[in-house]
């Protein structure tokens, strides 16, 4: 036998998880029902609460939220500002903490629009007295 060779030995530290890999099924369908109540029925108050105009800006806003929000994400994973996981879930903890106090107090002070929808937009400006009246028009 030739004593240069090469063993390998394998030396389980830790043993194997014991749950099943399917368990993640019921994570995945909370946080889909999730996503689906919370963004239809933000996307509908937005689109609701928007003036004709601005409607698509409005969905365009509605994502770019979302899109700063997923690269806030990878900033604090990819930054490494937290050195371990648990860590990094109170950090995340946090920031939803502080985005909820923001949203609170903008919610308190928030006054809901109810739309007309036989009324033009110009209409609803006059009706808002927002437009100028017709004498002040200069042609």
């Amino acid at each position: 036998m030739n004593s240069e060779q090469l063993h390998v030995i394998c030396i389980e530290d830790v043993p194997p998880l014991t749950v099943h890999i399917l368990w993640q099924i019921i994570q995945y369908i909370l946080l889909t029902v999730a996503e689906i109540l919370v963004s239809i029925t933000g996307l509908i108050f937005a689109y609701s609460q928007a003036p004709k105009r601005y409607k698509s800006v409005i969905m365009s806003a509605w994502l770019l939220t979302t899109a700063i929000g997923d690269l806030i994400v990878v900033l604090v994973a990819e930054v490494r500002l937290v050195k371990n996981q648990a860590g990094e879930f109170f950090l995340f903890a946090i920031l939803m903490a502080c985005g909820a106090l923001i949203f609170g107090a903008l919610g308190l002070r928030y006054k809901e629009i109810k739309p007309i929808d036989d009324v033009s937009e110009d209409q609803q400006l006059i009706i808002d007295k927002k437009a100028p009246e017709p004498e002040d028009i200069i042609e």
